[in-house]
């Protein structure tokens, strides 16, 4: 059974009630190469992502432009649930931002900025 975006705009009970009948939570892709975990981070679809996190959903797939699960949540500054992927497997190496950094340096411009944002509004 393959999951697809489709399930994430149902009702949450679809996707676990899918799930639990033995879907694959890490296959399937849609038309941009998404596995359904990317789907779910990049809707910003909390409940899903743990949800396929809890079914073991591989946190290190990369879609068809080269973006894994964890560029995709560090280019949204979505450190909880980079934080979930990171506990899950994800590679801190692997996929490319729309920049072309590694999630790793995409993290590291992404905190040097902040802080460089809190500075200057000190002054």
């Amino acid at each position: 059974m393959v999951l697809d975006a489709l399930q994430f705009s149902s009702p949450k009970d679809v996707l676990s009630q899918l799930l639990k009948l033995g879907a694959n939570p890490s296959q399937g892709k849609d038309a941009k190469g998404r596995s359904p975990l990317l789907v779910a981070v990049d809707q910003k679809n909390h409940f899903a992502i743990s949800l396929l996190l809890e079914y073991k959903a591989t946190a290190t797939v990369v879609d068809a432009s080269g973006r894994s699960v964890l560029s995709a949540a560090i280019a949204m500054a979505a450190w909880a649930t980079a934080d979930a992927l990171l506990k899950a497997g994800a590679d801190p190496q692997q996929g490319r931002d729309k920049d072309g950094h590694k999630p790793l340096l995409a993290a590291t411009i992404a905190g040097s900025n902040m802080n460089h944002e809190k500075s200057m509004k000190d002054i």
